[in-house]
């Protein structure tokens, strides 16, 4: 899809995703623009931005190195997370939960047992939000995860 701004104008782009497939990123030429479905920004110049998507409802993980496995996806209550690499005590994890548009959520209401961690989602609206997981101070991983009634 190809649209014309004049330059000072204000483009609003919007990734609408087709059935079966869930919005990733904004792109342009291969690096990261923003995770949010809707992309606004001033026209300075021509740009060539990419909307990119995934197929099916199972998890994407950001990062191909996995440290944790995330479920059920899509999610109703509850969200379980096995960890692969990490010994787990409720003072070392903190969970930021954030939306498409990149409003954040601390997560306080999780439990952990042993190498696995469940997180209450009850409380938040349906759609898409990423998971990032700060383990002693360290950014792990972020994943996403949808949330469904």
């Amino acid at each position: 899809f190809s649209q014309q701004y004049e330059e000072g104008e204000t483009a609003t782009l919007i990734a609408i995703p087709h059935a079966g497939y869930n919005f990733v990123n904004w792109t342009e030429d291969g690096a990261e623009v923003s995770t949010g479905i809707v992309l606004s920004f001033t026209v300075t110049h021509a740009r060539s931005l990419v909307a990119n998507f995934d197929y099916g409802t199972a998890i994407s993980e950001l990062n191909s190195n996995t440290k944790f496995i995330v479920y059920p996806n899509p999610a109703n209550e509850l969200i379980h997370i096995i960890f692969d690499k990490y010994d787990l005590n409720s003072d070392n994890v903190e969970i930021v939960l954030y939306d498409l548009s990149g409003k954040t959520y601390r997560i306080d209401n999780f439990s952990i047992d042993q190498n696995k961690m469940s997180l209450n989602v009850s409380d938040r609206a349906p759609g898409i939000y990423f998971i990032q997981m700060i383990i002693n101070g360290e950014k792990v991983e972020t994943a996403k995860v949808k949330i469904m009634r």
